[in-house]
């Protein structure tokens, strides 16, 4: 089983900074790095998530509480009774979690929802709710649609970016030596609308009913269990799949190899908002950031003695790295400027070394160096120009963060 949802996030707008330390949820100004508030619950929190107006949170037991954003109220309490695997917060405060049994999508006053989805490792919301990606252990991308008559979702072309409008049938599959080259999405068999029996849950101390419903979907075949999903604002979702990061359109079809990364596990995968940044977790200790349209990295983030929990975009490219132990840094990838959070009141002072590479494909092309970021398969290699080139930077742009050589050596200490 995968672990749960990062514990860090990022309000959009930059309003505040979200943190799980074991039992304990922090809240940090997000544009000033101040403590907001602060609250212990009764057992560990395997996730947290941010809306528009709340901040969600999820224990190891499955207690999924809502609180207001500014002050910490508690608004709704739900007892999943299950142990949680994922998380993932639509801006209205939606929440789908992934347990066990299936996937469960909890509104804050509204009926639950429940998807088959039982070996569900990864969740991710389109950016107005509508839509719902649950990635499985099986290597199965669900796309389930939740409206109605979804509005369709505003896709701007970046030049060089993935093409999501390109038929599926000229698109090139994720690569499997075990699997046919011919593979094909495996399509739902699920009747849209279904009603199961009325189940009751406690919300909030009270007993209400909640509709049990079996949406349609559409199943992609990403071969590879999936450990982190994104919405791209461009139009398409990305996903962490064994050692690389695929794409499928917003309504499914073939998946698209968008980079891949020798000998590591991506998760931990974010977008910025205007679709153009990419951040994903390489290892415990390793995030990096990436242009999405020319899959250029933009920064190499490396703190050794601390372990990353968690990446998130705010406003424009300012980029969230969330750590172990409540604390966390913002990173602006343009200016080049660094932040980092201030410690609660009655909290035990922390540093940690935080090494950054910044706009690292500039740097000298490297002697040595295996492949680490390979940025597009050898089929894609004879049409980018220049691809080889790239890896080869990106691979000693990483070897020179992890050596210390060429880097920003920051320590972060109050």
């Amino acid at each position: 089983m995968s672990p749960p949802s990062p514990r860090f996030a990022y309000h959009p707008e930059g309003h505040v900074l979200v943190l799980a330390d074991g039992n304990e949820l922090f809240v940090h100004e997000g544009n000033g790095d101040a403590p907001r508030w602060h609250h212990r619950a009764a057992t560990a929190l395997a996730a947290v998530g941010v809306a528009d107006d709340v901040i969600v949170s999820l224990s190891v037991d499955g207690m999924l509480s809502w609180w207001s954003l500014d002050g910490g109220e508690p608004l709704a309490e739900i007892a999943l009774g299950e142990t949680p695997r994922a998380l993932a917060v639509a801006s209205s405060g939606t929440c789908a979690v992934a347990l066990a049994s299936g996937v469960v999508i909890e509104p804050r006053d509204g009926a639950r929802v429940a998807l088959p989805v039982p070996d569900a490792t990864a969740l991710a919301w389109s950016a107005r709710g509508e839509r719902l990606a649950v990635g499985s252990e099986e290597g199965h991308l669900h796309l389930f649609c939740l409206a109605d008559e979804a509005p369709k979702e505003e896709t701007r072309a970046i030049p060089g970016s993935v093409e999501t409008t390109e038929p599926a049938e000229t698109r090139e599959p994720v690569e499997n030596s075990e699997a046919a080259e011919t593979s094909k999405p495996v399509e739902t068999t699920e009747a849209a609308g279904t009603t199961e029996p009325v189940e009751t849950t406690e919300v909030a101390g009270t007993t209400e009913p909640v509709e049990t419903r079996r949406p349609e979907a559409v199943v992609t075949d990403l071969r590879a269990p999936v450990r982190s999903l994104a919405w791209c604002s461009a139009g398409f979702w990305i996903a962490a799949v064994g050692d690389r990061l695929v794409t499928v359109d917003a309504d499914g079809g073939q998946p698209m190899t968008l980079m891949r990364m020798t000998g590591r596990r991506p998760d931990c995968v974010s977008c910025a908002a205007a679709g153009d940044l990419l951040g994903v977790r390489l290892d415990r200790h390793t995030a990096v950031a990436l242009e999405i349209a020319s899959k250029k990295l933009v920064a190499v983030l490396s703190v050794p003695d601390r372990e990353v929990i968690g990446l998130a975009f705010g406003p424009e490219a300012w980029l969230g790295l969330g750590l172990d132990q409540g604390d966390a840094n913002r990173i602006a990838l343009r200016a080049r400027t660094l932040h980092r959070t201030e410690r609660h009141p009655g909290r035990e002072g922390t540093s940690w070394l935080l090494g950054i590479s910044f706009d690292a494909t500039e740097l000298p092309r490297p002697s040595l160096g295996a492949d680490i970021l390979d940025l597009a398969d050898a089929a894609d290699a004879v049409d980018d120009v220049g691809t080889t080139e790239d890896a080869a930077r990106t691979a000693w742009a990483l070897g020179v963060t992890a050596a210390l050589l060429g880097v920003i050596l920051l320590l972060a200490s109050r």
